[in-house]
């Protein structure tokens, strides 16, 4: 059975007090779970946070990345802006 950690961001300010933001994200999320994941499939985690996408030192995407690692899992994000706006960091993550 596949096993999935989601992982959605907002940077704050009117993202955040409208939830609009996180309510598209959790909406492209469940659409790819539903239409293009393995059945039946596992939700071990899912990690929100509310921060900048240029500040890359944020505890819950590491808290997300470390349980998909733990558990063979695959970290799913509505979009990849949504992990970092720096392409170094996205390389990073995917060297690793």
């Amino acid at each position: 059975m596949r096993k999935y950690v989601t992982y959605k961001r907002v940077s704050g300010g009117e993202n955040q007090k409208s939830g609009l933001g996180l309510d598209a994200q959790e909406r492209d999320i469940q659409l790819f779970l539903a239409n293009y994941s393995e059945t039946p499939f596992e939700l071990i985690g899912e990690f929100v946070e509310v921060q900048t996408g240029t500040d890359d030192s944020r505890p819950e995407l590491r808290a997300a990345i470390a349980l998909a690692k733990k558990e063979s899992g695959i970290l799913v994000c509505a979009k990849l802006d949504r992990l970092s706006r720096r392409v170094s960091f996205l390389a990073s993550l995917m060297e690793d």
